[in-house]
């Protein structure tokens, strides 16, 4: 898992003294010693690394690729929701990033707002229509690295602008008190 540390792995040839070993196509902060122990915290992007084993002792040279698939947690991108409307439509797309698929849970949406999840669950999104209020959204997600931390979020939906509703007064003369009602 991208951030943490690898369980050390120690390779070892089938015959022969005096091993030396090297690799290639380590994912950043991995290494492997010249006694054949991979080591490390892999701080690249999580995918499968195809890393190149050379080994050589006293019989000869060996050499080997060994698939290493680094995962990574998953981590919500999307910093902030944006403001809603009193019983107007309301989309927002949240984002994430790591190892797919992602599961995700939110809770805390006003009534009237759900979520829906994108093929792999790299986005969510946030639809419904809601009244008027400051609601906590709180947003949890994992995967098969693990869980990420909690997410909270502040959702406002905003009142409706005001809407003038009062037609039209009579029409009157000019230099005469008016009458009636506005």
């Amino acid at each position: 898992t991208v951030n943490q540390e690898y369980e050390k792995v120690q390779f070892k040839l089938s015959a022969g003294t005096d091993e030396t070993w090297t690799a290639s196509g380590l994912p950043k902060g991995m290494t492997l010693s010249k006694a054949g122990q991979l080591s490390g915290t892999p701080t690249g992007n999580p995918k499968t690394y195809s890393i190149k084993l050379k080994a050589t002792n006293s019989g000869g040279k060996a050499e080997l690729i060994v698939p290493l698939n680094v995962l990574m947690k998953p981590e919500l991108t999307t910093k902030k929701l944006t403001a809603g409307t009193d019983g107007k439509s309301y989309s927002a797309k949240l984002t994430a990033k790591g190892s797919t698929p992602i599961s995700w849970d939110i809770v805390g949406l006003p009534d009237g707002m759900n979520f829906t999840t994108e093929k792999n669950g790299i986005s969510a999104t946030i639809k419904g229509t809601s009244s008027a209020g400051k609601y906590n959204v709180v947003i949890n997600m994992k995967n098969s690295s693990g869980s990420s931390p909690s997410y909270s979020m502040s959702l406002d939906v905003k009142g409706a602008a005001p809407k003038i509703t009062t037609s039209l007064p009579k029409s009157g003369n000019a230099g005469s008190k008016y009458k009636g009602d506005i």
